[in-house]
């Protein structure tokens, strides 16, 4: 692992993406009907949560190497204060008493259904620790090929979770999410510790691309993944999928980098990237602020509007709440765990 925090730009315009993508998808679902038979819907849920996890697992490139319990420590608090802070704060305090949602604080219904919250931050903060765990036992065992032992130790606690969840049911805790994602997870860490390696000619990075966006589009044109059924191969389908579709989005990042000049969706895209969290906390209490009643269809013109008005509604507010927040030691601790 690299020493030191750094942050990067590109990997940060990504995550804004995504960020924007779940807040495109979450608008879509709750104000028209119909929008997860859309293609667009289809290409916004093959890639806002991979997106996620996959850089997510890319950074740890730039995590302290865990030499000892001390440092472990320190990260697994880090981690804890960053994802499982805000997941109680939001779920019992914001939403299940200050919005009334009361089966929020009614945790063994909350434990089986982790998706109807805010289960992207559990789900991460597990596999955060899985992670750390298998690098640290690596570093103890392999003097080497520390990167091989992290891979393989990984998956053997992974297993043990999938082991849980076929005895406890795949709805515990979210483990049906968790051990989805965490194969993005890996591959982005893999990826962060070989980039150096893997650095590819700009030709071959731009046809390479092509290729991919191609393959990724063609599958989503030949299958409906959001109803697929949660069968091996369809499951292997939807994620060779989204694989392929994270990969047209870093070759188009990565392509994009050489661009000079600071444009403002660039700069916008960077500040968006920074402050994921908060959006992603705060949007979804701005949602389907304008309706109508019934509610158009997505595929109209009546349903594309009131998308886009609430889309732009929902990015405005959730913008001037995160900016007024950050501004405020206390609130972005207890709300955000951000120091």
């Amino acid at each position: 692992m690299t020493q030191g925090k750094k942050r990067s730009p590109v990997i940060d315009r990504v995550r804004g993406a995504a960020l924007l993508l779940v807040m495109l998808g979450h608008t879509m679902s709750v104000c028209t009907t119909g929008s997860e038979r859309s293609f667009l819907y289809q290409i916004i849920w093959s890639l806002q949560m991979p997106l996620f996890f996959l850089i997510s697992g890319y950074v740890t490139r730039f995590s302290r190497e865990i030499s000892d319990w001390s440092i472990l420590v320190r990260q697994l608090g880090r981690r804890s204060l960053q994802l499982l802070l805000p997941f109680a704060v939001w779920t019992f305090l914001v939403r299940g008493l200050l919005f009334g949602q009361t089966y929020f604080l009614n945790v063994g219904w909350l434990i089986r259904h982790m998706d109807s919250g805010y289960w992207f931050l559990f789900s991460l903060w597990t596999i955060s620790v899985v992670y750390l765990f298998s690098a640290f036992l690596s570093g103890k065992l392999l003097k080497r090929k520390r990167l091989v032992g992290t891979t393989v130790l990984f998956g053997l606690l992974l297993a043990l979770l999938a082991l849980l969840a076929f005895w406890q049911g795949k709805d515990l805790l979210g483990l049906k999410l968790t051990l989805y994602y965490s194969a993005f997870y890996l591959l982005g860490a893999l990826t962060g510790a070989l980039i150096e390696k893997l650095a590819l000619p700009k030709k071959a990075l731009f046809v390479g691309t092509l290729v991919c966006i191609g393959i990724w589009l063609a599958l989503l044109a030949k299958f409906d993944f959001y109803s697929s059924a949660d069968d091996l191969v369809h499951i292997a389908l939807r994620a060779v999928s989204s694989l392929l579709g994270c990969a047209s989005v870093f070759g188009f990042a990565a392509a994009c980098r050489h661009w000079k000049g600071e444009r403002l969706p660039r700069r916008g895209l960077q500040w968006v990237g920074t402050h994921t969290l908060e959006l992603y906390l705060v949007h979804y209490l701005c949602l389907n602020l304008i309706r109508q009643d019934p509610a158009p269809a997505c595929v109209s013109f009546n349903g594309a509007g009131l998308t886009i008005l609430n889309f732009f509604l929902t990015l405005l507010i959730s913008v001037i709440v995160t900016e007024i927040l950050s501004r405020f030691s206390i609130p972005r601790l207890v709300l955000y765990g951000k120091k």
